[in-house]
């Protein structure tokens, strides 16, 4: 599901802990390098108003046009289980944003025992996902 968010939009990819944050720049330099498009990782106060000014989505795009749509922004929150208040507050903000928007929200998130194993979690899911983005956008 997350290479098919990535393939649809423009990422916005954030982290609120540091090692997710670290994580974020590197799945967004993945997806940069796999797909040939921009794709945006940063703290809560630069990706809030790219969310925030998100145009509405058009209910009657054709998906079938010859022509392609705009990309529209999708964010996507690594959750590695930082409950700081500080990550707590930046993640309500940016997913309230993204509902008055209707900006799509895909959650990585992290179980690991340890913050290291959680961020190599975090890291490869995303790099897995460019991976398979990259296999989907290869033209015939």
């Amino acid at each position: 599901m997350l290479a098919i968010a990535l393939a649809e939009s423009s990422p916005l990819v954030w982290g609120g802990s540091v090692l997710a944050a670290r994580a974020a720049r590197r799945i967004a330099e993945s997806i940069r390098r796999a797909s040939g498009r921009g794709a945006i990782a940063g703290d809560a106060e630069h990706l809030l108003p790219l969310v925030e000014a998100a145009r509405p989505r058009d209910v009657f795009a054709d998906p079938f046009a010859d022509e392609p749509a705009e990309l529209r922004p999708a964010l996507v929150v690594l959750d590695d289980g930082s409950e700081e208040p500080v990550v707590r507050e930046q993640r309500g903000q940016l997913l309230a944003a993204a509902e008055r928007q209707q900006v799509r929200v895909e959650t990585v998130e992290a179980g690991a025992a340890s913050e290291v194993a959680r961020y190599a979690e975090l890291s490869l899911t995303g790099r897995y996902a460019a991976a398979y983005l990259s296999l989907g956008l290869v033209e015939q």
